[in-house]
């Protein structure tokens, strides 16, 4: 009973500490500096009851001049009229400081031009929902809340389409069969635009707040996922002769990536172009030696190698410590169908996305530790296109891509931006859809 009471007064006295300086449990209080622009009216009650004391802003305009920690636009701030929240909302980005959007019912082309965010289709329910269960928005739900929830609020909401390049992270979409593919509408999505993070979350967080805990839990994770510490992005550095020895594919997406320095101090992205190129230029000291790199990979670097071919079957020996191999028609080792998603690497990725990598008569690289090895070399995944083994410490990623005509398709694009995502890779600022791409998302085997 002493136990108890003591326990029971602990409580209290926390309680009563958060209260005195305006501060809720989970974190948000008053003191977050937040500027709300809710025409409607609809955020401010869920924000208020979460803690947060916004500064309400009548005017786009307002927001230029804000010295604070988050932006939040509620339900309805897009509409005709405001042409100039789209550019104010960027140019905020830009400059650091992160954006939430609530439950936008219209994002007409005029003001979604700067953010590149653009409306999806709205048809039949979706065969698939696809969560990023990992994410630390959807923390704290349920096995499944979250599926359900979106899956309920499917026909009261306005999603998105997925982004086609820049850096991004679908959370949560709707899909459905069109074809041969899918149609996707993004119902949360997290984009980089500049030095700032935008969450755009078109579900009925605000209309369901009050009475669906979900919608809750959901809207307290975003506002502390902003205003929060969020996980730096790795140093990414190209081991290559330049921006000139990516792969064309990857030309349009227009990866950000210094050269390597010579001891690789500090890096813990480094990216590998290993076609022909890499077999020419190896020896003409322009880069790390090998040697380097194998110790930064058994370290635990993360090597990603785009594209390799037989013709460097050697270094990449040299690099793993072990043999090597270029093989077709092997059997996938893939983890669980639930387990993909709760892979860093493939947050908002479905496997079936994976099979735009495919190509059935291509060799693709395979490492193969001799039996009993000491030093082991583990395949953790294989699949078309992409192999990813552990190698020491590190993670080697192995990433065949399209022909670069394939790649400016709007679903390869998509998927290779998520990919680079989440692998740390930095790409062009200009982020978003690409509005030649809007035309040919219904085209047959896009």
């Amino acid at each position: 009973m002493l136990i108890f009471l003591l326990a029971l007064t602990l409580i209290v006295c926390v309680r009563a500490a958060a209260s005195a300086h305006g501060a809720t449990p989970d974190g948000l209080s008053d003191r977050v500096r937040v500027a709300l622009f809710d025409p409607d009216g609809r955020a401010a009650p869920a924000l208020r009851a979460l803690g947060l004391a916004p500064r309400i802003v009548s005017a786009p305009e307002e927001l230029t001049l804000f010295e604070g920690d988050l932006i939040v636009v509620g339900p309805g701030g897009f509409s005709r009229g405001r042409e100039n929240l789209g550019p104010v909302l960027a140019a905020r980005l830009r400059g650091g400081l992160p954006v939430l959007l609530l439950d936008q019912p219209s994002l007409p082309p005029t003001l979604s031009e700067e953010l590149r965010l653009w409306p999806a289709f709205i048809g039949t329910p979706g065969e698939e929902i696809l969560v990023s269960s990992r994410h630390p928005v959807m923390q704290g739900l349920p096995e499944g809340a979250a599926t359900a929830y979106l899956a309920g609020t499917r026909d009261r909401t306005r999603p998105l389409l997925p982004p086609t390049r820049g850096n991004f992270r679908v959370l949560a979409e709707v899909r459905a069969r069109s074809g041969t593919a899918w149609q996707e509408a993004v119902s949360i999505l997290e984009v980089q635009i500049g030095e700032g993070t935008l969450l755009a979350a078109q579900a009925s967080l605000c209309a369901d707040f009050a009475s669906d805990p979900r919608a809750r839990t959901i809207l307290r994770n975003a506002l502390l996922y902003l205003i929060g510490e969020r996980a730096p992005r790795p140093r990414a550095a190209l081991y290559g002769g330049g921006p000139e020895s990516l792969p064309a594919c990857l030309r349009h997406l227009a990866p950000y990536l210094p050269m390597a320095p010579d001891d690789l101090r500090g890096v813990e992205l480094l990216i590998a172009p290993a076609d022909w190129q890499a077999l020419r230029l190896s020896g003409a000291g322009t880069r790390p030696p090998l040697a380097r790199v194998a110790r930064f990979l058994r370290e635990g670097g993360t090597l990603v190698l785009l594209n390799p071919q037989s013709l460097v079957i050697d270094p990449i020996a040299a690099l793993t410590g072990t043999a090597v191999s270029f093989e077709t028609g092997n059997g996938p080792v893939r983890p669980a169908a639930a387990d993909l998603a709760s892979l860093p690497l493939f947050q908002g990725v479905s496997r079936d996305d994976l099979s735009l990598l495919e190509q059935s008569d291509r060799p693709e690289l395979r490492l193969r530790p001799p039996a009993g090895a000491l030093d082991a070399v583990e395949a953790l995944q294989i699949e078309p296109g992409l192999a990813r083994y552990r190698v020491g410490r590190g993670t080697l990623v192995a990433l065949m891509l399209p022909d670069a005509a394939r790649c400016s398709s709007a679903p390869v694009s998509s998927l290779l931006a998520r990919l680079l995502t989440n692998l740390g890779v930095p790409l062009d600022a200009e982020t978003g859809q690409d509005r030649r791409a809007i035309t040919r998302l219904d085209e047959p085997g896009e």
